[in-house]
């Protein structure tokens, strides 16, 4: 991971603390807990005309992230994890006792670190949250009630219009969808390519470029 990625869920606790986890970062790994959301947020235009957006954590997100760190602290223990830290505001960095291996369930440092962070604070300004590989904004649907594209990635009512990512997802995925989004992408692609190929008379079968060059 990246220090200028990284370092962006580091809490801060002063200067010579900071010194030193950058000088300890060829020896750190990056782990993020994924959290698929019941709640959700709102756009909205304010007073100004500007668009804004309003996002809360909601009470079972806020559950789920704590359940998966405490998860993921356990399992980094049992690894041999000398430091474990999150992005915190305000919870100190856990560090295993020299020459001590035990069982995190009879680590009672490690036991007390766990209890800190249960007792941590979700307000948006306390704790690092973040969204990546947005999808489903054009979702995909068998209706253009309930959708922005119908089963070929044609946006309902729009002749010539398609979409082909991870835009078209019916809901987020909750993991990577790199693999789901390439495979939108082939289908989609597929659909259109035999569309082009009927309608330049040119039957089923696969299509040639000079077919899709003409239709172009």
């Amino acid at each position: 991971m990246l220090p200028s990625i990284g370092n962006l869920g580091s809490s801060w606790s002063g200067s010579e603390a900071w010194k030193d986890r950058m000088r300890k970062y060829p020896h750190t790994m990056g782990h993020i807990v994924l959290c698929r959301e019941e709640s959700t947020g709102r756009v909205y235009t304010d007073k100004n005309g500007e668009r804004r957006i309003s996002y809360v954590t909601g009470a079972k997100e806020r559950e789920w992230i704590r359940n998966g760190f405490e998860g993921l602290a356990k399992l980094l223990h049992a690894q041999g994890a000398s430091e474990i830290c999150t992005a915190a505001a305000g919870l100190p960095v856990w560090r295993r006792a020299v020459g001590k291996a035990v069982d995190w369930s009879d680590d009672q440092s490690f036991l007390d670190f766990l209890e800190a962070y249960r007792n941590t604070s979700y307000d948006i300004d306390r704790i690092a949250l973040g969204s990546a590989h947005q999808m489903g904004t054009c979702r995909m649907s068998g209706s253009p009630r309930t959708g922005v594209v119908d089963l070929t990635g044609k946006v309902w009512g729009k002749e010539g219009l398609y979409v082909a990512d991870a835009s078209v997802f019916p809901s987020a995925s909750g993991v990577n969808p790199m693999i789901t989004t390439m495979t939108f992408g082939e289908w989609i692609g597929r659909r259109l390519a035999e569309r082009m190929r009927r309608e330049a008379g040119l039957g089923e079968g696969p299509v040639g470029e000079a077919a899709i060059e003409a239709k172009l």
